[in-house]
């Protein structure tokens, strides 16, 4: 009975294995390999361990479609340009036209046309928020980040070393060379495990349900051209989802590693494009938006020079805090510039061209001569006329303290000369910018202070002056007339204040940071 007993054991566990002995179960398995691979002699031989001519003819007929384009593929893992079309293959035409403003000198053309910094600013804003939002969906985020995987999976198929596989089937088989006609023979399989166990983790993430209509198109806008045939990658793409799908190269290495439970598993590349996007997407915003502030500054400065001083070409009071020396110290390394020179500059200049002239010969004639209906009004307007005597000297002291010697303009300097390949520098270097930056602000936004009231003072001045017998606010115009050096005393206050109007709105311009 017993013998009968051990007979039955040894049948059922030649049928169905041993799950107790693994060694057994093992080489069971591994002879179902073989009885597999046996019928499929056309790429491998059991007996010899070799892979056969068959299996190099599918890699030779990958490698004649993908080669050509693998080294216009290389790059593109770290290609900030493909990244960007992914996501922009996502936007509206309206978000395009946004991301198309932000690049090149479109910005200058369309400020050349609305000629309104804020308009153009909140327009980019308000574009820029819109994508924002639309990348910031995580719905979205998945869809592109997954097309963007594709692209990977795409590139590291192209790119493989087929050349490395090939030239053992063909010890004649020449790099770079996609017409040549092969010569195969086997090889054992020892020799290319790695490769085809590489090659098979590849080729799963080109066969799964993927848009290759997008995929396509985007590569066509990254190089300009249709670098693969289309059809001919379909086939390839056909042979390779059939021999993926067969399991014959995941068998083979089964057998070489002696290991039944070898399982190739696809792991996409899971990378997150969209947040370094908008990221770097706000970031030129805001370089486009300081471009568009500048170019409105800088036709305002043209058209109040031009109003003031009947020229754009004026001399520089400032030796150091000037454009030549923003010019030569900060101009394209990426860092903060000077910002006020050019207002300091132009308040120094009324200051001694019309304050100190004119304003003062009307100021002392309004405030002598003239009988006042309340003291309030000529106290103030008198105060502010005094604090702006001393604002040039003012802004010459600011500007003495920057000279080359200075402590804090050693430091700039030094930081400077590494600001290129060191990140501590460059902040150290926009610290001392944005220090000498507000300290010029604080200076030029006193000075604004006073010339807006004596702006403001010399305007009611001026209506008053217009009702004459009926002035309400100085009652003897009459004899102000009379007591000036000027025929025309109401044409001088117009005069004055229209250069006072344009230089206040100089300062509110710049006032912003």
């Amino acid at each position: 009975m017993a013998g009968n007993k051990n007979f039955f054991a040894l049948i059922l566990d030649l049928l169905v294995g041993n799950k107790n002995d693994p060694e057994k179960e093992k080489a069971r398995m591994l002879r179902g390999v073989e009885a597999i691979l046996k019928k499929r002699s056309k790429y491998f031989k059991v007996g010899s361990l070799q892979v056969q001519v068959g299996m190099a003819r599918f890699f030779h007929d990958i490698h004649t479609v993908v080669g050509p384009a693998s080294s216009s593929l290389e790059n593109m893992v770290k290609s900030q340009q493909v990244r960007a079309l992914v996501i922009e293959s996502f936007l509206s035409k309206d978000s395009q036209k946004t991301i198309a403003l932000l690049r090149g000198e479109e910005i200058d053309k369309v400020y050349a046309k609305m000629r309104n910094a804020e308009a153009l600013k909140s327009h980019i804003l308000s574009g820029v928020g819109e994508i924002s939002d639309l990348l910031s969906n995580p719905q979205i985020a998945n869809q592109v980040n997954l097309v963007y995987s594709y692209l990977l999976s795409f590139g590291e198929f192209c790119t493989y070393d087929y050349f490395y596989l090939l030239h053992k089937f063909d010890d004649s088989y020449p790099e770079n060379h996609y017409k040549y006609k092969p010569t195969f023979h086997p090889v054992a399989v020892s020799s290319m495990i790695d490769a085809l166990d590489e090659f098979l983790h590849i080729a799963l993430g080109v066969v799964g349900g993927i848009d290759w209509n997008k995929v396509f198109s985007i590569l066509e806008q990254y190089r300009g051209s249709n670098i693969i045939n289309r059809t001919a990658f379909d086939k390839v793409l056909a042979s390779t989802r059939e021999m993926l799908h067969e399991e014959t190269i995941q068998l083979i290495i089964r057998l070489a590693k002696q290991d039944p439970y070898y399982e190739a598993v696809y792991k996409p590349t899971t990378i997150d494009i969209t947040k370094p996007y908008i990221a770097s997407l706000t970031e030129e915003a805001n370089k486009q938006i300081g471009r568009v502030v500048s170019l409105e500054r800088s036709r305002l400065m043209s058209k109040v020079l031009q109003e003031i001083f009947n020229t754009t070409e004026v001399s520089s009071f400032l030796k150091n805090y000037t454009k030549d020396k923003n010019n030569s110290m900060f101009l394209g390394k990426g860092v903060l510039e000077y910002q006020y020179h050019e207002v300091l500059n132009t308040a120094v200049l009324f200051n001694y061209e019309y304050l100190q002239k004119d304003v003062k010969n009307l100021v002392d004639l309004l405030i002598l001569k003239g009988k006042w209906s309340q003291n309030m009004h000529y106290r103030e307007f008198s105060d502010a006329f005094q604090a702006l005597l001393s604002s040039a000297d003012e802004i010459l002291a600011f500007d003495a303290v920057l000279t080359d010697e200075s402590t804090r303009m050693s430091r700039l300097r030094n930081a400077l000369r590494s600001v290129d390949r060191d990140k501590f520098a460059k902040n150290t270097v926009n610290g001392i910018v944005e220090e000498i930056n507000n300290d010029a602000r604080s200076v030029m936004m006193k000075i604004a202070s006073n010339y807006t009231v004596l702006g403001r003072y010399l305007k009611l001045y001026i209506e008053d002056y217009k009702l004459q017998l009926k002035s309400e606010i100085i009652i003897n115009w009459r004899e102000i007339e009379k007591a000036s050096d000027r025929q025309n005393l109401g044409k001088l206050m117009v005069e004055l204040y229209t250069k006072i109007y344009y230089l206040v709105q100089m300062f509110q311009q710049f006032s912003s940071k």
